[in-house]
This record gives C-alpha cells, structure tokens and sequence, in this order.
C-alpha cells in the first residue's frame, strides 16, 4: 500500500517542518501525526508482536526430558535398576505445523493493515479538528471586520444622534451589538487556544506550539478531481481487513480439523543398572539397558476438539457472509460520500457567485439609504447580520467538504503525497 511508501520518509519531513512552523493544513499534520503520534506506534510495536508470533509459529514443541529413580530396588534379571532418563518428542500430524504458520503469517498482514486503517482514520481525525479550527479562525477574522464596520457606524451614528436623526434606543442596541461582538471574539480566543491544544495532543507535538495558517486554500473544484467511481470496491481498505479476516477464519477452521487427528511420540530411556544379586534371580551379570519407544495420541473426543471444530466452521460461514455484506456498505458509503462532496461543493459555488455578492449589494445600498434617511439604523444591522451568517455558512460548507474528502480518500485507501493539502 502505498502508505507504507509515505512513511519511509516521515522522520525526515517532520524535522524539515520543525516545531514552529508547523503548516496548518490537514496534509501536513497529518505527516506529522504519523512521525509522533504514540498512535502509530503503538502500531508499529503490534507489528513487532505479531512477527514474533509469526516467528514462533509452525515448529515441533520443546523435547521432554525426565529423570527415573525409585527409593525400593527396581530388580531385573540383569540387576537392580538405579535410575532412568528418558527422552520424548512429540510430532503432530502432518500439516498442522503449516497452517498453524500460515494463520501466524496472516496475523501479520492483518496487523500490518490495521496500521494503515489506523494512519487514514488519523488523517480524517485530523481533518476534523483542522475544520474547527478553520471555522473558529474564520469566524474571528470576519468578527474583527465586523468589529471595524461597526465601529464606523457607531461614529456615523453618534453624529447623527446629536442632530436627532438617530434615535438614542438605535445608538444602544448598536453600541449593545459591539458589546457582544467583542465578547464573542474573546471567547473565539479561547476557543482557539482549546482547539490548538487538542491539535498539538492528536499529533503527539508539545502543548503551547502553534500553527502556521496559509493565506489561501485550495479551491472546492481541487476536492472533485478523483473518478473514485471507477475504484474496485474490493481494493479498499476496510475490504482487504474482511478478505483477510475471512481468510483467518478458514485458516482456524482448518487448524481445527487437524487437532481431530492422532499425534505422534517418539523417544529412548536409558536404564542404569546395578550388579546383579543372584539371590534376587538375577541369572548373569548384565549392562545398562536402552529402549526405544513410540506412541500414537487418539483423539477420542474427550478434549471437546470437535465442538471446537464446529465452532470454527460457524465462525469461518459468519466471516464470509459478514464479507459479503461489507462489501456492499462500503459501495454504498462510497456514493453517499461522493454524493455529499458534489452537493457541498455546488452549495459553496452558490454561496460564492450568487449570495454573497447580493448581500454585499444589499449591504451597501441599505447604508447608503441609511444615511440619507431613507432606513433605520435597524435595517443596517440585520442586513449586517444576514451578511455575516452567509459568510460563516460558506466557511462552515467548505469545512464539510474537507472532512468528507478526508473520509472519502480514508474509504478507498487514498494516501497523501508530501504536501499535498489532504
């Protein structure tokens, strides 16, 4: 996958960021996420564990060793036996050893894959946080406009209070709207700072550090330019973890199945003996004695192997059936997702060349009415109003199209190339 690709060069990228000119942008961060997050290498250290596991699978069990000795005499007709040692291995049937180390090498690509799943899943969980952010930040810079437009109006308006065409309940609720104003920019501060944190925590980077904020983006037609259509559904992600943990489930089963069959043992015992006592009825001096021995275990169904069996058999049909049905989520996920982009992305063009230009019209002409009297210093500040929730709503849509282009390319398991914005 070509994440594996991108985190070769991770180290280096993040210490050519450096800690405090860290772009704000979803792509890299996300960069940096994968370089420090304690995420990811936790990650990496089940990777380890599973190649262990990997490692330690599919070979004969440990020879046993044991030592006999008896208190009383342990006569033979070539004399007392003093002690024995005895030497045993056990071999299971033929193949077990093969599949108990396919279904260890599968556990590694599972674990190997869960780590991609879990780098895009931080890349979208990035991409959130970065739209709070963005939205937060937004909405701070157009407060200081506001801010700056009504104080305008505030001295216009104070003016025109002392020659009596503006009424003094106009002059308050103007100066009331700059009161909540500024209080609303102190807790977007605030806001800010909580988000920074949070952001600083999710990348694994020190608290306190701040962010470096481009002055342009990409523009909406950028989030558009993948046919994800035309992506086989069964290259996703998410789709390779079933067909993996389908493919687990029939290794379990056939595991299973050959714990059904008889294993073997094979060893020697060395006996040390003693002179013989010929009044015991030993009838010649004799030396030590070897034996060699071999076993067969049968499984007679004692163990519960065979509920086992079954039980593997029903959890290798529900893993298959469960593939099935996951396919046909993630083809759906898939359109809802590029469904919503392509709405999104109509809405902001609507936004961009239709409404908001009216309202920047409206806005003008009602303070040009305003000052030859023509419109209350009411009607200014609602069409201000209006203004500044469409140019919020434009941020907030643009802020949904970068979440779901960050959920759609996690979907389909589309990586980030250095620098790239997602």
């Amino acid at each position: 996958m070509r994440i594996t690709v991108i985190t070769i060069l991770l180290v280096s990228a993040a210490m050519a960021l450096g800690e405090e000119s860290l772009e704000a942008s979803p792509g890299v961060l996300w960069e940096y996420a994968l370089a420090h997050s304690d995420m990811m290498h936790s990650m990496d250290n089940l990777i380890v564990s599973s190649t262990m596991i990997r490692e330690a699978s599919g070979r004969l069990p440990d020879p046993s060793a044991r030592f006999g000795w008896s208190p009383l005499p342990l006569e033979t007709r070539n004399g007392p036996v003093l002690f024995s040692l005895t030497f045993m291995q056990r071999i299971p049937w033929p193949g077990f050893l093969s599949r108990e180390r396919s279904l260890a090498s599968t556990g590694v690509d599972l674990a190997t894959l869960n780590r991609d799943l879990t780098a895009l899943e931080l890349r979208s969980s990035t991409a959130e946080l970065w739209s709070e952010m963005y939205l937060v930040r937004s909405r701070m810079e157009f407060l200081e406009g506001e801010l700056a437009r009504l104080q305008i109006l505030l001295a216009a308006a104070s003016a025109k209070y002392e020659t009596g065409v503006v009424s003094l309940s106009d002059l308050l609720r103007l100066e009331n709207r700059l009161a909540m104003l500024e209080a609303d920019q102190y807790r977007m501060d605030l806001d800010m700072e909580s988000l920074n944190n949070e952001m600083n925590s999710l990348l694994g980077r020190s608290m306190g550090e701040g962010f470096r904020w481009t002055e342009s983006l990409p523009g909406v037609e950028n989030f558009m330019q993948y046919n994800y259509s035309a992506v086989d559904v069964t290259d996703f992600p998410l789709a390779r973890k079933s067909a993996i943990e389908v493919e687990i489930a029939r290794s379990a089963e056939e595991l299973s199945a050959e714990r059904l069959r008889p294993s073997f043992e094979v060893g020697v015992t060395w006996s040390v003996i003693d002179k013989p006592v010929i009044e015991m009825g030993a009838v010649e001096e004799g030396g030590d004695g070897l034996m060699i021995f071999a076993g067969l275990s049968l499984p007679l169904g004692y163990s519960g192997n065979s509920y086992r069996h079954r039980a593997a058999q029903s959890s290798s049909s529900a893993a298959l059936l469960l593939h099935s049905q996951k396919l046909a989520d993630l083809a759906s996920r898939r359109a809802d997702l590029m469904a919503t982009v392509e709405g999104l992305i109509n809405m902001y063009s609507t936004y961009e060349t239709d409404i908001l230009p009216n309202l920047e019209m409206i806005l003008s002409l009602t303070e040009r009415e305003w000052m030859t009297g023509a419109k209350s210093l009411i009607d200014v500040i609602e069409v201000l109003s209006e203004s500044r929730t469409a140019h919020l709503e434009m941020n907030r849509i643009y802020s949904q199209i970068v979440v779901s282009a960050a959920k759609l390319k996690e979907l389909t398991g589309d990586t980030t190339e250095r620098g790239e914005f997602l």
